[in-house]
C-alpha cells in the first residue's frame, strides 16, 4: 500500500470547473500538463466553433485526445513490425552470405 506521503491533494481547473483530487505525487506533472492540454483545446474549440456549448467542446476534446492516443498506439505497433522485418532481413542476408 502506498505511503501517505506518496499522495498529493491537488486542484485542477478545467474550463472554469474546479476539480479536487488526490493523486500519486510523482504523477502531478502529468495531471498539470493534462490540465493545460484540455484548457488549450477548450479555448481552441470555443474560438473556432462559437456558441456550440461546453458539452460539444468537451466531446470534441475527448475525441481529439482519443485519436491522438490511438494514432500513437498504431505508430508504435508499426514500429515494432518494422523492427521485426529489419531483423528478418538481417537474418536472411546473413544466411545468404554464408552460402
Amino acid at each position: 500500500m502506498a505511503d501517505v506521503s506518496d499522495k498529493l491533494s491537488i486542484t485542477l481547473k478545467l474550463g472554469g470547473q474546479i476539480y479536487q483530487m488526490t493523486i500519486d505525487r510523482k504523477m502531478e506533472f502529468v495531471y498539470r500538463d493534462a490540465e493545460k492540454l484540455i484548457n488549450s483545446r477548450l479555448n481552441y474549440y470555443a474560438r473556432t466553433y462559437p456558441q456550440q456549448g461546453r458539452e460539444m467542446y468537451f466531446s470534441m476534446i475527448a475525441l481529439d485526445i482519443a485519436v491522438q492516443r490511438v494514432s500513437s498506439e498504431h505508430e508504435g505497433n508499426l514500429g515494432a513490425v518494422a523492427d521485426d522485418l529489419r531483423r528478418l532481413v538481417d537474418e536472411i542476408d546473413e544466411s545468404l552470405e554464408k552460402k
